[in-house]
C-alpha cells in the first residue's frame, strides 16, 4: 500500500509504532505509579492507630495528673519528684499537664511526621498517576486519529470505488 505523503506522519508504520510504544510505556507508568502509591500507603494505618492511641493516653494521663492537684484556689499545688509545686495560674497548670506527657507528646509529634512524610509521597505519587493519565488522554487521541486514518484510506482502497489513492 502506498501511503500519500501528507497521511505519512499520522498513519504511517513510524507514526503507528510510535503511538503503540508510548501507549505500552503509559501502561507501564499507571503501574508503577500504583506500587508507589500502595507502598505509601503501607505503614499510614498503623500510624493512624498509634497517633489515635497516644492522644488518647495522653488525655487519660493529663487527667490523672489534674486529678493529683491538691489545695484550692490560687494554693493548688502537686508534688513532683518530691518536691511541691504550686499552681498559681492557668499557664502553670497547662505546663504541669504538658510536663507529665512530654514523652508520649513526642512520641506523638513523631508519628505526626512520619504520617506527614507519607502524606507528602502519596500526593507525589497521585501526581505521577494523573502525569500518566493525562499523557494516556494524549496518546488515545492520537490513537483514534490513526484508527479513523487507517479507516478511511482502507475505505478508498476497496475494490468498486471510484476514489483511488495518490501516488
Amino acid at each position: 500500500m502506498n501511503i500519500s505523503a501528507q497521511f505519512k506522519g499520522i498513519i504511517g508504520p513510524d507514526a503507528v509504532q510510535y503511538v503503540y510504544d508510548r501507549l505500552t510505556a503509559v501502561v507501564g507508568d499507571f503501574l508503577e505509579a500504583d506500587k508507589v502509591i500502595d507502598a505509601a500507603y503501607g505503614d499510614r494505618s498503623t500510624l493512624v492507630a498509634q497517633r489515635i492511641q497516644l492522644e488518647t493516653e495522653i488525655k487519660l494521663d493529663e487527667s490523672d495528673a489534674l486529678m493529683k492537684i491538691q489545695g484550692e484556689g490560687k494554693s493548688q499545688y502537686v508534688i513532683i519528684n518530691g518536691q511541691t509545686t504550686y499552681l498559681s495560674n492557668e499557664q502553670i497548670r497547662d505546663a504541669f499537664r504538658r510536663t507529665v506527657t512530654k514523652d508520649k507528646r513526642e512520641e506523638l509529634a513523631k508519628v505526626e511526621s512520619q504520617l506527614a512524610r507519607i502524606d507528602v509521597e502519596i500526593a507525589r505519587a497521585k501526581d505521577k498517576y494523573r502525569t500518566a493519565a493525562d499523557a494516556a488522554d494524549s496518546l488515545k487521541a492520537a490513537a483514534a486519529v490513526q484508527a479513523a486514518s487507517l479507516t478511511m484510506i482502507g475505505k478508498a482502497y476497496e475494490p468498486g470505488l471510484a476514489v483511488k489513492p495518490t501516488a
